[in-house]
C-alpha cells in the first residue's frame, strides 16, 4: 500500500485529465486520428500562477498532447506486430506479404522510438538542464519568468517544426492499412 503525504495529494488533486472524443462513428476504434484527445489541466494557485499562467499551461498541454500521440502510435505499432504474428501462424501461404509488412512495421517502429527518444532526451532533457543552469544564475524573478517562457516556447517550436515537416501524404492513421490487409 502506497502512502502519500498531504502535499502530494493536494498537488494531484489540482491536475485534471480531459478526454474529448470524436463523434464520428464511421471510423474504426483503432484509428489513431479517431482516438480521444487527452489533455492535462492544472489548477494553479497564487503565487505559482505568476509563473504558470494560462498561456504557459496551454503550451505545456500542447507538448503533452504531442508526446501522448507518439506513445499512442507506439502502442498501435505493437498491436500491428501482434496481429501480424497471429496472421502469419494462420495463413501459411501469405508468408512473403507478412514478412514485407513486418519489415515496414519494424522501420516505422524504429522511427517512432527514435522520435520519442529525440524529444525526451535530446530536446526536453537537454533544454531543461540548460534552463536549470540559467535559473541558478538568475538575478530576479522577471529573469526567471522570461527564461521559463523561452524554455517552453523553444520546446513547442521544436515539436511544431517536426510536426509541420511531416509529409502531408503520410498520416498517422495510415498505420491502419496494415490492419486492413488482414481483415
Amino acid at each position: 500500500v502506497a502512502v502519500r503525504d498531504g502535499c502530494e495529494d493536494e498537488i494531484s488533486q489540482r491536475f485534471k485529465i480531459r478526454v474529448a472524443t470524436n463523434d464520428n462513428t464511421n471510423k474504426s476504434n483503432s484509428d489513431i486520428s479517431n482516438s480521444p484527445q487527452i489533455s492535462l489541466s492544472y489548477s494553479v494557485q497564487w503565487p505559482t500562477s505568476i509563473l504558470l499562467n494560462s498561456t504557459i499551461l496551454s503550451k505545456y498541454d500542447l507538448i503533452f498532447q504531442f508526446l501522448f500521440l507518439v506513445a499512442r502510435v507506439k502502442t498501435q505499432l505493437q498491436k500491428v506486430w501482434q496481429l501480424l504474428m497471429r496472421q502469419s501462424k494462420m495463413k501459411k501461404n501469405s508468408f512473403f506479404i507478412t514478412q514485407q509488412l513486418m519489415v515496414i512495421r519494424h522501420k516505422m517502429s524504429f522511427f517512432v522510438d527514435s522520435l520519442q527518444y529525440y524529444f525526451q532526451v535530446d530536446v526536453i532533457d537537454t533544454h531543461f538542464q540548460k534552463f536549470n543552469n540559467l535559473l541558478a544564475s538568475s538575478a530576479d524573478f522577471e529573469e526567471v519568468l522570461e527564461q521559463h517562457t523561452q524554455f517552453v516556447d523553444l520546446l513547442l517550436a521544436i515539436i511544431l517544426s517536426v510536426k509541420n515537416h511531416c509529409s502531408p501524404n503520410v498520416k498517422v492513421k495510415d498505420l491502419n492499412v496494415l490492419r486492413i490487409v488482414f481483415l
